[in-house]
């Protein structure tokens, strides 16, 4: 078994391999379709959702709704900056 103080107390080289992963496990970055299936967790553990479907929805829109009021805020922020930058050069 290596400590991480041990593997630094070796020679180590650019470009030596320290982690290999196994490329099975990679996920695509965009998947088309995704499906859940609460049926085991139902089944086995006695789990009940606690939200509905519908209110997740409405919770995570708004949650978008609200970052992107944000980024218009910084954009308005930056932009004023940038005008008060002008000014003053």
């Amino acid at each position: 078994m290596f400590s991480a103080y041990s593997l630094v107390d070796q020679q180590l080289k650019v470009g030596d391999v320290l982690v290999e992963i196994d490329p099975r496990y990679f996920r695509p970055l965009e998947v088309e379709f995704l499906q859940g299936d609460a049926s085991k967790a139902r089944k086995r553990l006695g789990w009940e959702p606690k939200v509905r479907f519908k209110d997740l929805v409405k919770i995570m829109v708004e949650a978008d709704i609200k970052n992107l009021e944000e980024m218009h805020q910084c954009q308005d922020v930056i932009r004023k900056l940038s005008n008060n930058q002008n000014i003053i050069k």
